[in-house]
């Protein structure tokens, strides 16, 4: 395997990457293996994109590959860079003769007169946008939120905070108003290398309304605060008689037909929970159009009890609007609670995550009432998890392990999670990761810093999604990639990682690169990645098994020289 380091690297480096970029798809482009062993990560291969090109460009007297893909794609939403690399990677033998050794910057003159095969990319579209002109957006929530006024546009190098702060002036709280443009500009284009904090100059930004529910933003914070610690005091007194009068003694039992639930392995804000595997699933994480803002990964204990809330509330006799009302009101006093538990001293990462509170109380409480469900099954302890004041990762007991698999290659710095667990009669069928961008030579890089599964069963029903392993966290930097999936029915059946080893007095970075290979033995899982570093070969569950937990070793960003990710170990249960 070829080892890469970007130590003096020019930013034209960065493009080698890119080749290996997959969006929407769960075939990667420079490594879909088609036989029964799959090859190598980084191993060069045929795949489904350039089988089928949707048209030819013959390259013109001082076309350059961004010239190419701009004539190629015309009005692609997707970076120039990004669909140069999906060219590349159908053209190699053709590129070769065509750009020599180079080829890999926006002036070089590619030769005259050589035919590229275009291949269709698979259109990229995030939850909530719709897919005709990118600044509409269909989330019923932010129809309150945006589009008020007249666009705004950007002349310079901006943040968001700038943004508000030079078209509404006098708004209050600026850091809030700030996360609502975020929120409704989701396809906003930044200064590469910014890692999606400084917008770019030349765009216009859809504006947003000034007012919520007739009301001044602080006026309706305030006036939410209040409703939040009425629902929290009624909570509080109705805690001991709802305890008392539901079955239940808050341990596990043995019994897998039972639903038992133990909320007590801690009394932390955020906590783990576990559960027989009779109980159900009403986690998927942190969705909606507040889930690309900053503190998500700390947060996500809290949106999976919201979650269970919207889904067993009526256990507790929260029904109708009043009852989605309770449980958004709560989900915002526990995020404020997670907030303060990851942040005990730390003053500004805690009111930057509180400010991340808002906005997403604000975008649930907007939300259609159709999303709170008043008749879900909610079998035997489901009570406990109903209402609860605090945030918690559901850890489900596991399958039947047959063996813990790693790839081999990952560093030790940092501290283990727990394991994020399937559900019984479940694996792991796609996986989302947090990668932060290359930041240049003069700022810290941390490349992989999270994953989080979904798992499906034998039939391919979707069982679970959003699992991370809960602990000590995992790293916040970067933006989280779109699932990718197995085909329906199909489970990881082996790991790759790449991982950047020990730079000594240079930057760190660790893991880079997490790859899935599904059991169809063709499908690779991947995401987009800076791509520094040596793979790992590819580890292997055993025969009739597939991976069913998983657990990373994380740096946390206090750290002088963060790396956030470092290694990832899977446990593979057993398919019978």
């Amino acid at each position: 395997m070829v080892v890469q380091t970007r130590r003096g690297l020019l930013p034209a480096l960065a493009l080698l990457f890119l080749l290996a970029m997959q969006y929407g798809t769960a075939q990667r482009l420079l490594a879909a293996p088609h036989a029964a062993t799959a090859n190598a990560p980084g191993s060069s291969s045929d795949h489904t994109l350039c089988t089928n090109p949707i048209s030819t460009y013959v390259i013109k007297p001082g076309d350059t590959p961004k010239k190419v893909v701009t004539a190629a794609y015309p009005g692609s939403l997707v970076p120039w860079r990004k669909r140069w690399g999906f060219i590349k990677a159908c053209n190699s033998a053709a590129l070769t003769t065509a750009e020599g050794s180079s080829g890999k910057t926006s002036t070089h003159l590619l030769t005259a007169g050589v035919t590229l095969n275009v291949p269709g990319i698979p259109r990229i579209t995030k939850a909530h946008d719709t897919t005709d002109d990118g600044n509409k957006l269909e989330d019923p929530a932010l129809k309150h939120l945006c589009g008020c006024t007249a666009a705004i546009a950007v002349s310079a190098p901006s943040t968001w905070l700038d943004v508000v702060s030079a078209a509404y002036p006098e708004l209050q709280p600026a850091a809030f108003a700030a996360n609502i443009l975020a929120m409704c500009n989701r396809r906003a284009r930044f200064v590469e290398g910014s890692e999606n904090k400084m917008l770019a100059a030349g765009q216009e930004l859809r504006s947003i309304c000034t007012t919520i529910g007739g009301k001044s933003f602080l006026d309706f914070l305030n006036d939410a605060h209040q409703q939040a610690d009425k629902v929290k005091a009624e909570l509080a007194a109705s805690e001991a008689t709802a305890a008392a009068a539901a079955p239940g003694d808050n341990t596990v039992t043995a019994a897998q037909t039972t639903c038992s639930i133990n909320t007590a392995l801690s009394n932390a804000a955020v906590r783990d929970v576990s559960l027989t595997n009779a109980c159900p699933v009403y986690t998927n994480g942190c969705s909606g159009p507040s889930d690309i803002l900053a503190y998500q990964q700390q947060l996500t204990p809290c949106c999976q009890a919201h979650d269970w809330c919207y889904s067993c509330a009526y256990k507790a006799g929260w029904t109708g609007s009043s009852g989605k009302a309770n449980c958004d009101y709560l989900f915002w006093d526990n995020l404020y609670r997670a907030c303060d538990f990851w942040y005990p001293n730390d003053i500004l990462n805690r009111g930057a995550c509180k400010t991340t509170a808002d906005s997403m109380f604000t975008a649930v409480s907007l939300a259609s009432y159709s999303y709170f469900n008043n008749n879900d099954v909610c079998p035997g302890d489901s009570w406990k998890l109903a209402n609860t004041n605090f945030c918690f990762n559901p850890v489900y007991s596991l399958n039947s392990v047959v063996s813990y698999i790693k790839p081999g290659n990952g560093q030790g710095w940092g501290s283990w999670t727990n394991y994020a667990q399937c559900p019984l009669g479940s694996w792991m069928s796609g996986f989302s990761a947090r990668v932060q961008s290359y930041q240049g030579i003069w700022k810290d890089d941390t490349s992989l810093n999270a994953v989080r599964a979904s798992c499906s069963s034998r039939g391919g029903t979707q069982i679970a999604t959003g699992l991370i392993p809960g602990g000590n966290g995992a790293g916040n930097f970067g933006d989280w990639s779109p699932y990718s999936t197995c085909p329906a029915g199909k489970h990881v059946i082996a790991i790759a990682m790449q991982v950047e080893g020990w730079q000594r007095t240079a930057d760190d970075t660790a893991a880079n690169t997490f790859l899935g290979l599904c059991s169809d033995y063709s499908t690779v899982l991947s995401h987009a990645s800076p791509n520094f570093g040596s793979w790992s070969s590819w580890v292997y569950c055993p025969a009739n098994t597939a991976v069913c937990a998983f657990k990373v070793r994380v740096e946390q960003a206090s750290a002088a020289d963060c790396t956030s990710l470092n290694d990832i170990e899977v446990a593979c249960c057993a398919k019978d």
